[in-house]
């Protein structure tokens, strides 16, 4: 019995030890203060600080449903466009859906003194929110449930990570919000 006991608390603590134990992404200074910005910027434009998330109406076609600025998180997702240039969009997103990339992840970005969630470009086109229904080995593809983010809007930072010209490292050459644009 007291063995059960010691498993049991054992699995608990590991499973509490996964769920804190983020990999933590520090991004150059100018992206960091672009980020915390607009967030800042978005916080307080109560007019412009709905979450427009997509739903669908009784006939089936898509509606856009606003959600109060204080059930709102952030999170960022970055991808690489060429070898040094990079693209981080900010997103926001309600933390009170459980399956969401950014609920999900295990990557968490430093913005001033926040933690926010991370995620990858590449997670829409390999990442599945099914690990039972994947299929068997040499003949997954059309098994595999895969999820493909459609963004109501944010705000897109495009820059430069170039280690060997270090005035170039963190250059920001774009910065823009957008509204229901695809972007990678």
């Amino acid at each position: 019995m007291k063995n059960k006991i010691l498993f049991i608390t054992f699995l608990f603590s590991f499973s509490v030890y996964s769920q804190e134990n983020k990999i933590v992404y520090i991004f150059p200074d100018s992206v960091e203060v672009a980020v915390n910005e607009y967030i800042t910027q978005q916080r307080e434009n109560t007019i412009a600080s709905y979450y427009l998330g997509l739903s669908k109406d009784t006939t089936g076609a898509d509606i856009l449903i606003p959600v109060p600025q204080e059930k709102i998180s952030y999170y960022l997702r970055l991808s690489k466009d060429t070898a040094n240039i990079y693209r981080l969009l900010v997103l926001s997103y309600d933390p009170s859906e459980p399956t969401h990339r950014a609920s999900l992840s295990n990557r968490v970005a430093i913005i001033n003194d926040k933690r926010l969630p991370l995620s990858f470009g590449f997670d829409e086109f390999f990442g599945t929110p099914d690990t039972i229904k994947i299929g068997k080995y040499g003949e997954r593809n059309g098994y595999v449930s895969r999820t493909v983010t459609n963004y109501g809007g944010g705000y897109v930072i495009e820059f430069i990570v170039d280690y060997y010209k270090g005035s170039n490292y963190g250059k920001i050459l774009k910065k823009e919000s957008f509204f229901r644009r695809s972007y990678d």
